[in-house]
C-alpha cells in the first residue's frame, strides 16, 4: 500500500536529516512513499491534521525529528496491519513502561480509520502535545484496532528514555503538560 510519512517539526535540522536519511533506506518501494515535512508554527496535533489533509497514502506514518526508522520497520508494520486486520500499528520504540504511557509513541495508521473513526484528527487537536498518543491508542483500542509491533523497530531519541537531552523543542511540547494530562484524564473517562 502507499504510505504518507508525516514529519511535524519545529527545528532540529540534524534530527530531521537523520529521519529523512532513514526513510531513504527503508526496505519499501520508493514510489509508494510520500514524505510530508510540516514545519512552522503550530502544535504536533494540528500539524498532523494538516498533514492528513494533504496525504495521498493509504497509510499515514507518524515520523519526527527525533526518530530513525530501521530498514524493515515500515514493511513489517504494514504487513502486521494487514495480517492482524488492525488500523493502528505502534512501532517498537523502546520497552513499554508499566503504565503503557509510551506504547504508541510512533506508528502507522490506516488513512480511512483516521478520516472516519478519528474524525480527521490523528491526534485530537485539543491536546498541546503530551497525552495525544495515549488518547489515540485508547480510541483505537476501543475499536479493537490497536496493535503494538515487536519487530517493527524505530529508534526514538527522546529525553524521556535518556537518549537525548531536554532541549527547547521538548520544552515547548511539554510546556502545557499538566493541562494535557487533565484533558487526557477527562477524555479517557468519557471514552469509557
Amino acid at each position: 500500500p502507499s504510505t504518507s510519512i508525516l514529519i511535524p517539526t519545529l527545528g532540529r535540522e540534524d534530527g530531521l536529516k537523520r529521519c529523512q536519511q532513514s526513510i531513504d533506506l527503508l526496505n519499501y518501494p520508493k514510489e509508494l512513499i510520500e514524505v510530508i515535512v510540516l514545519d512552522g508554527e503550530g502544535t504536533v496535533p494540528k500539524k498532523m491534521k494538516q498533514g492528513l489533509q494533504q496525504a495521498k497514502g493509504d497509510y499515514i506514518v507518524y515520523g519526527s525529528n527525533d526518530i530513525e526508522f530501521t530498514s524493515d520497520s515500515l514493511r513489517i508494520a504494514i504487513d502486521e496491519s494487514i495480517r492482524n486486520e488492525k488500523a493502528l500499528i505502534a512501532f517498537n520504540t523502546n520497552e513499554v513502561y508499566p503504565d503503557e504511557g509510551n506504547i504508541c509513541e510512533h506508528f502507522i495508521v490506516r488513512k480511512d480509520f483516521a478520516l472516519n473513526e478519528l474524525r480527521g484528527e490523528i491526534f485530537d487537536i485539543r491536546f498541546h502535545h503530551v497525552g495525544s498518543d495515549n488518547y489515540l491508542w485508547a480510541v483505537a483500542k476501543k475499536y479493537n484496532q490497536a496493535y503494538r509491533s515487536v519487530k517493527a523497530i524505530v529508534n526514538h531519541y527522546h529525553f524521556a528514555n535518556g537518549k537525548a537531552p531536554m532541549d527547547d523543542i521538548y520544552e515547548l511540547g511539554w510546556s502545557k503538560k499538566e493541562q494535557d494530562r487533565e484533558l487526557l484524564k477527562k477524555l479517557l473517562e468519557e471514552l469509557n
